[in-house]
């Protein structure tokens, strides 16, 4: 039995002695493996970060040639660390890292709280980052949430904790982080919310500039400030909780109106040029803007920025009315007017309805009330339909589409007529009557969206480009970043590759119903958009007219590759073209900044011009990089065209041939006198192309010897049709128009556009009925031909069509 007892003893001892060995013996491989793999997270970091690094002169900024500031850092000299008031300290160590100076680079405490509640949350949505992790953070290549990312960045901060001064590290800190909108740093996070130094910063500032820190996109007081006062309340808190200040002083501070800084009138009134600035210096690196210290330089001209983003306003506004009113944004609940008074400027402001008559109504608005009158009003009846286009239909009473305490929109901006030129605006809308000066008028903020981008034709500078509606908005591009089907701006690709394949203005082209194999195993039937056929035309009557069939033929015979091919050569870098016959008719997307490179190298006789949204950058050295500017630019003193001069360019790219390109501008400018652009005043020497793809894009290309003008109305997303009736020639010829009036050059008697042709092309008289030369002493148009290209044989005379259509009645009878 005794031996039976060891024995049962030893059986049931073996799995706990073996249990015992592994947990003593597992953690060894483990804490091995652990330790080489944080040996390795160390070797790939700096020994001693080189703090200053962070700490740049001044932060990065947008300005034009003409050196308007448009955004970004002021060069200021950044305030030290010693010279900071104790509660603007204070209040950044209270909002980041209230345990600063007790921990030694992280706190266990607050990565143990953030884990726990991201574990419950399933996501990660609190951090645990202390104020020397965020410095160790940016000598880092990734941003991106990561348990490598995070145990390197524990590690750098406990170098750079052993090697400097908490003080240092937090001056580091308050001089490099970035506070939203355009500011690095302290220093120049105080200028721009509050227009002041930091050192003169109240309890009340300094606690709403440290609440930003966690969220600036969402905190800034300029996106939010209701939530930016929680935020400032939250900070306040915790100064109160560790003794920072006292209850009575977070009170009164709690209390405090918050006083921001304006914006700045340049950013207001080029925001797209300010965020094609911003782009770019982004797209230098994740931090560039914060702390590159990097000025980039946009080409827009004020001047013609400002005309381009009222002529996009005035269409989309336009289009927006002749859809009909909408209907009131909501109802008023409870004591509104006084926040109605207090909104921020700007075009659009909620007010609520106090009174409707039958002529005019009272509402309550930003600045006290105000009186709408129909004059000013009288576009929104109603619509009958979803695709309503309303012709001269008006509103007679106020009443049939308001009631008291109704919340509307009111359209404060001034008289969009006049200013612009009167021809123009009858473009926009012929009926309305001019809105008296300063009065405002009843709204809806559009459905609809543009784009306008205009070019110097000679040099390639850009001098306006307007990405939407509102930037405020939406700050997508719309003319760089926006691609949208072009429609029958893309036809001159079409036709300019016929040019140079041999065809000439003069050859005739089937109109008539065809069927196209598309590839997929079913057929495509092209139609003309007046759903009818006019047989045989010229290709110059074509192109003017802008017939959909022919070009298709046109685009078979051709060969879609080749005029894919022809589309590249001649400007369209970026968007992706389908080889298929639909593109002729602009199935594929184009963006507007390629479309304005396509008919800028019409004009400048076969020449591309390649776009820049940004002429030049300097980097922190004061260098000057990437200069994309011409010499020939007309500003220019006669010291800087030299200079330019002597540099070694290359030429630019030949997209059609001289002869071609001169051939093609002609052909354009008939668009404008006997085409589908003949709405532009007789007197303007420009050419031109419209538009239109279903019921959601309408384009109008117009171009001069001096400037190339592209203009896009539609959808974002292809929700709204324009309406019935809306097209390129309604839309958005109207923006080019707007833009192009101030600008305009007008035919004298000796005046002709495209002017004198180049000696490889000659003109010739042609009966567009045949497109044969035109008999001796009978009327015909003047057609542009390459030498050797016309026709030689003559067509018949008047008496002889007449008498073969006499023939040919009595032979069909």
């Amino acid at each position: 039995m005794e031996i039976e007892n060891r024995r049962w003893g030893g059986w049931w001892l073996a799995p706990l002695r073996l249990l015992l060995v592994v947990a003593l013996w597992a953690p060894l491989p483990l804490g091995i493996g652990f330790a080489l793999q944080i040996d390795k997270f160390a070797s790939s970091l700096p020994d001693v970060p080189e703090l200053s690094e962070l700490e740049p002169s001044f932060g990065s900024r947008v300005e034009t040639v003409d050196g308007w500031f448009l955004g970004g850092a002021r060069v200021t000299a950044p305030v030290a660390y010693e010279e900071l008031p104790t509660h603007v300290v204070g209040a950044v160590i209270a909002a980041e890292d209230e345990s600063y100076f007790i921990h030694q680079a992280f706190s266990a405490r607050a990565i143990a709280r953030a884990a726990l509640e991201n574990y419950r949350l399933g996501r990660t949505v609190q951090g645990a980052s202390t104020i020397t992790q965020q410095v160790a953070r940016q000598f880092l290549d990734s941003r991106a949430r990561s348990y490598d990312r995070k145990i390197k960045e524990l590690l750098l901060a406990r170098r750079i904790e052993a090697n400097y001064s908490k003080q240092r590290i937090l001056a580091t800190y308050l001089g490099s982080v970035f506070w939203g909108h355009t500011a690095a740093g302290i220093t120049q996070a105080s200028w721009q919310y509050f227009g002041k130094a930091p050192t003169t910063l109240s309890l009340a500032e300094a606690a709403l500039l440290a609440g930003i820190l966690p969220a600036p996109s969402q905190y800034s007081p300029f996106v939010d400030l209701d939530l930016a006062k929680r935020e400032r309340t939250r900070v306040l808190r915790r100064m109160v909780s560790t003794g920072m200040i006292s209850q009575r002083e977070a009170d009164a501070a709690a209390d405090e109106e918050v006083e921001l800084a304006s914006r700045g009138e340049s950013v207001d009134r080029m925001p797209h040029a300010f965020q094609a600035g911003l782009r770019f210096v982004t797209s230098r690196g994740e931090d560039a803007w914060a702390s590159g210290a990097l000025t980039a330089i946009v080409p827009h001209e004020p001047l013609h920025q400002a005309i381009a983003r009222r002529a996009v306003q005035q269409a989309v506004i336009a289009v927006d009315h002749r859809q009909g009113w909408r209907g009131a944004a909501g109802r008023a609940k409870g004591a509104v007017d006084e926040r109605l008074r207090a909104q921020p400027s700007g075009r659009f402001a909620l007010a609520r309805v106090v009174e409707v008559g039958r002529d005019d109504v009272r509402v309550a608005s930003r600045g006290g009330e105000h009186t709408l009158t129909l004059v000013t009003s009288d576009w929104a009846e109603p619509a009958e339909t979803d695709r309503h286009y309303k012709r001269p239909v008006r509103l007679r009473d106020f009443r049939a589409i308001l009631e008291p305490d109704e919340l509307v929109f009111v359209d404060f901006a001034p008289p969009s007529k006049g200013r612009g030129g009167e021809r123009a605006d009858k473009l926009l809308d012929p009926v309305t009557q001019p809105r008296p000066a300063g009065e405002p008028g009843l709204a809806q903020p559009p459905v609809f969206e543009a784009a306008a981008i205009a070019i110097d034709s000679q040099t390639g500078r850009l001098l306006a480009a307007v990405g939407g509606f509102d930037a405020d908005r939406s700050e997508f591009d719309r003319a760089f970043q926006g691609c949208r089907q072009p429609g029958s701006v893309f036809k001159p690709i079409v036709y300019a590759e016929a040019l140079s394949k041999g065809l000439t203005a003069a050859t005739m082209l089937s109109d008539v119903p065809a069927e196209v194999a598309t590839g997929r195993g079913d057929v495509w039937r092209p139609r003309n958009a007046d759903r009818d056929f006019k047989g045989y035309v010229t290709l110059a009557n074509a192109l003017a007219w802008s017939r959909n069939i022919p070009t298709v033929k046109l685009m078979d015979h051709l060969g879609p590759r080749f005029v894919v091919e022809r589309a590249r050569r001649l400007g369209v870098t970026e968007s992706v073209l389908d080889t298929t016959s639909s593109v002729s008719l602009g199935a594929s997307c184009l963006r507007p900044y390629e479309v304005v490179q396509i008919y800028a190298a019409f004009q400048r006789r076969g020449r591309t011009a390649g776009v820049a949204p940004v002429a030049f950058w300097i980097d922190a050295q004061g260098a000057v990089r990437d200069d994309t500017q011409h010499f020939a630019t007309h500003d220019w003193s006669t010291a800087a065209r030299l200079s330019r001069m002597a540099r070694v360019e290359p030429l630019p790219d030949r997209g059609v041939s001289e002869n071609v390109a001169y051939i093609m501008t002609d052909l354009l400018r008939r668009v404008v006198t006997s085409g589908t652009a003949s709405d532009l005043p007789k007197d303007w020497l420009v050419a031109g192309k419209t538009g239109t793809t279903n019921e959601f894009d309408a384009w109008f290309v117009g171009f001069d010897e001096r400037q190339t003008i592209a203009a896009w109305v539609g959808a974002d997303k292809n929700l709204v049709p324009l309406g019935r009736g809306e097209h390129g020639a309604t839309v958005a010829m109207p923006v080019f128009a707007s833009y192009y009036e101030p600008f305009a050059r007008q035919k004298t008697d000796d005046d002709a556009y495209p002017g004198e042709p180049p000696p490889g092309v000659e003109f010739m008289a042609i009966d567009t009925g045949t497109g044969l030369l035109t008999p001796a002493g009978e009327w015909g148009v003047k057609y542009p031909f390459m030498l050797g290209s016309a026709p030689t044989e003559v067509s018949p005379t008047r008496g002889t069509k007449q008498a073969q259509q006499v023939d040919e009645l009595i032979y069909d009878f």
